[in-house]
C-alpha cells in the first residue's frame, strides 16, 4: 500500500522546516532571550507537564510577543503544535522564527 502524494509532500515540507529552524537554533548570532520570555517559558512547561495543552501554547505565544528573537520558544511551540498534529500551525511558527532571525 503506497501512501498518498500529498502525505508525502506534506512530510517533505515539514521535515524541510524541522531542519531549517534546527540549524537556526544552532545560530550563534541569536540574542538571548528576555527575563519575560524565560518566564513565559517555564510557566508554559509547567502548564504542559499538567497536561493544560493549550494553556502551555498561549504562555509559548506570550514568549514569542515579549521577544521576538525568543529560539527556544518557536522550537517548543512548533515541536508541540506537530505532536498534536496541527502541522499548518507547526509551520506557521517556524515561519515566523526564520523571520526573527537576525542577519
Amino acid at each position: 500500500f503506497a501512501a498518498p502524494e500529498i502525505f508525502t509532500l506534506r512530510a517533505m515540507r515539514l521535515a524541510a522546516l524541522i531542519l531549517l529552524f534546527s540549524s537556526l537554533l544552532l545560530c550563534p548570532q541569536a540574542p538571548a532571550q528576555t527575563g519575560k520570555a524565560k518566564r513565559c517559558i517555564a510557566q508554559a512547561l509547567r502548564a504542559k507537564s499538567q497536561r493544560r495543552f493549550d494553556a502551555a501554547c498561549a504562555r509559548l505565544e506570550a514568549a514569542i510577543r515579549a521577544d521576538r528573537h525568543a529560539p527556544q520558544a518557536y522550537a517548543l511551540l512548533g515541536g508541540w503544535l506537530i505532536d498534536a498534529h496541527r502541522f499548518r500551525e507547526a509551520a506557521a511558527v517556524y515561519g515566523g522564527a526564520v523571520g526573527a532571525v537576525p542577519g
